[in-house]
C-alpha cells in the first residue's frame, strides 16, 4: 500500500483524541490545528501545523490512542503513512529523521516540565510519592493503561513503601475501567478510597 493524499475542508477532524491508528500525517498543503490539554493546568493548548510538518507521529509509530484532536482550519491536503511506510521514508532521508528527532526532543522537554510543574505543585517530596501521584493523574483522566504502567513501576521500585497495596488496588481499578470503558471512557475514578 502506497501512502494515500487526502483532502480536508475547514472544520475537518483528521482524527480525534483516544482514535487508534497506526497513520502518520504530513501536511502538505493548508493548516492543521492540534488540541490537547494541558496535563498540569489542563487549559487547552492549540499548536498550529503547517505545510511540510509532520502529525501524530507519536501515536502513529507506537498505535498508541491519540492524545490530541487535529483540526482542519483552512482548506488542507494532508498524505497519510502506514508506520511502516513512514519508517521506510525517514530510513531513506536523514533530513526527515533529524527534524523528526528534534520535535521529540523538544516535546518530551516541555511534558518533563509539565509533569514536574504538577508533582512540584503538591506536597510530597520524594520520589516514590511524585511517582504514585503521576499514577493518580493517569487515573483520574482517564489514561487506564499509563496510570497501570506508573503503579506497576512504583511496585517495582518501591515495594515496601506505604502506598504499595493502594498501588496493587489502583492497578486493579485502571485494568477494570480499561476493561469496561476502553481507553478514556466511564466516570472519573473516585479515588479518595
Amino acid at each position: 500500500m502506497a501512502p494515500r493524499m487526502i483532502n480536508y475542508k475547514p472544520d475537518s477532524i483528521v482524527y480525534f483524541n483516544g482514535d487508534k491508528s497506526n497513520s502518520v500525517f504530513l501536511l502538505k498543503q493548508g493548516k492543521i490545528i492540534l488540541e490537547y490539554n494541558d496535563i498540569q493546568t489542563g487549559e487547552e493548548i492549540k499548536d498550529i501545523i503547517n505545510a511540510g510538518e509532520f502529525f501524530g507521529v507519536k501515536s502513529g509509530l507506537i498505535k498508541y490512542p491519540r492524545e490530541e484532536i487535529a483540526r482542519v482550519i483552512s482548506v488542507s491536503t494532508v498524505i497519510e503513512f502506514s508506520s511502516s511506510e513512514f519508517e521506510a521514508l525517514i530510513s531513506k532521508t536523514p533530513p526527515i529523521m533529524l527534524k523528526m528527532l528534534k520535535s521529540f526532543s523538544s516535546q518530551l522537554r516541555r511534558v518533563g516540565k509539565q509533569v514536574q510543574g504538577l508533582v512540584s505543585t503538591n506536597a510530597p517530596t520524594s520520589q516514590s510519592a511524585d511517582l504514585f501521584l503521576i499514577g493518580d493523574y493517569y487515573l483520574k483522566n482517564k489514561k487506564y493503561k499509563q496510570a497501570a504502567t506508573v503503579y506497576e513501576r512504583y511496585l517495582r521500585y518501591y515495594p515496601e513503601e506505604n502506598k504499595a497495596k493502594l498501588a496493587k488496588t489502583r492497578i486493579a481499578k485502571a485494568v477494570e475501567l480499561e476493561d469496561s470503558y476502553g481507553e478514556g471512557g466511564g466516570p472519573t475514578p473516585n479515588l479518595d478510597s
